[in-house]
């Protein structure tokens, strides 16, 4: 199982990034996978739950928690995002935990909320790790001093070193002398992400068993297989709740061959539910404060089909040679050069969907 964390340091450089844990136990940048596709279905900024299947990957991602402690240099209090990435067979551990976060909640409880927030903290410890080493060469040095910093790095990532040794050590570097005391700022503030988290309590979490007494009159199957949508509010949350946790919810997923996916949010038209093929959207946009019945889940007919893909490179650039693509990735991120480095992530994700679908494409034909 991977966990994904989004949160912010203490001081200003250390803005809103995903964090994930690396093989060697450092935390280093990385967008969750089909981080696009989820954003446009929640208003992340505010408290949302999304559980749904991508392909392979089982998500079940929760966002804009308050920290009650953590405060950044305005005073302003910090939100923590977090994300599960596991398969299909642990599709009941992911179900009961979304129903417990929903639970919890709506009635205030603060449970699994607090150990969330208790596992994520401000940190000044540097987790210099390959994995960023090559974003960094694509910022504001040469290949020449990225080859020197590099070495450096490297001879510091086992290290528990400070920011005045590291600071010494890239003092020996041969930078372009009107913009040295810059690039090495720059650098030291690249592998200090000012907030760490705890991944073995976090999945642990999703681990636990929770027990949930809801009883229904209805027909279990028939309300398994509507797709539905409503106000957000507390009962429609209750509904959910015991929807999600049906022992019938299993069976549904074997034989169609899909995973209902569940949206709750704050903000977020009606209509992107709809389209994106929610089995279950709450949001304060939906009018209606009773349940609308939207359609019903069809077996996949395509094995991995994922059950909402909204909107995906695929389908914005059906088709694009390679040469173009090239040209395309080359021109953007001479845009987006050192202005976002999540954002030009994400454009990279879509790059290599797009080279992949060429890829695909080439041998269909």
């Amino acid at each position: 199982m991977d966990v994904y964390v989004q949160s912010a340091g203490r001081d200003p450089e250390y803005d809103y990034y995903w964090l994930s844990v690396c093989k060697k136990g450092r935390f280093f940048r990385k967008c969750p996978p089909h981080i696009g596709e989820i954003n446009r279905l929640i208003q992340s900024e505010s408290c949302s739950v999304l559980l749904n299947r991508y392909d392979e990957d089982l998500i079940l991602v929760v966002t804009g928690l308050r920290s009650k402690e953590r405060k950044d240099y305005c005073g302003r209090t910090v939100r923590n995002s977090v994300l599960w990435a596991g398969s299909i067979n642990e599709e009941k551990a992911f179900r009961h935990f979304a129903a417990k976060i929903l639970l919890d909640l709506k009635y205030g409880k603060v449970e699994i909320i607090d150990i969330i927030d208790k596992s994520i903290d401000f940190s000044e410890d540097f987790n210099i790790n390959e994995e960023n080493m090559e974003e960094l060469k694509a910022g504001e040095i040469s290949e020449e001093e990225f080859n020197e910093v590099k070495n450096i790095l490297l001879e510091c990532q086992s290290d528990d070193i400070n920011e005045k040794e590291l600071i010494e050590k890239l003092a020996k570097v041969t930078f372009d002398g009107e913009s040295k005391d810059y690039k090495i700022r720059m650098i030291v503030n690249y592998f200090k992400f000012g907030f760490y988290f705890d991944k073995d309590r976090l999945a642990g979490l999703l681990r636990d068993h929770y027990k949930f007494d809801f009883s229904s009159t209805e027909e279990k199957r028939k309300i398994i297989l509507k797709k539905m949508i409503a106000k957000n509010t507390g009962d429609r949350i209750e509904d959910l709740v015991r929807d999600l946790t049906l022992d019938e919810f299993s069976k549904v997923i074997e034989k169609l061959n899909i995973f209902p996916s569940v949206v709750v949010t704050d903000k977020k038209n009606p209509e992107t539910l709809k389209e994106a093929n929610i089995w279950r959207g709450l949001s304060n946009l939906v009018e209606s404060e009773d349940w609308e019945i939207t359609g019903k889940l069809k077996s996949s007919k395509k094995k991995n089909n994922p059950p909402s893909a909204f909107v995906t490179a695929g389908n914005i650039i059906p088709h694009m040679e390679m040469d173009k693509i090239k040209d395309f990735e080359n021109k953007v991120k001479k845009i987006l050069k050192e202005k976002s480095r999540p954002v030009i992530k994400e454009i990279e994700n879509i790059i290599k969907h797009l080279k992949d679908r060429h890829d695909a494409n080439k041998k269909d034909i």
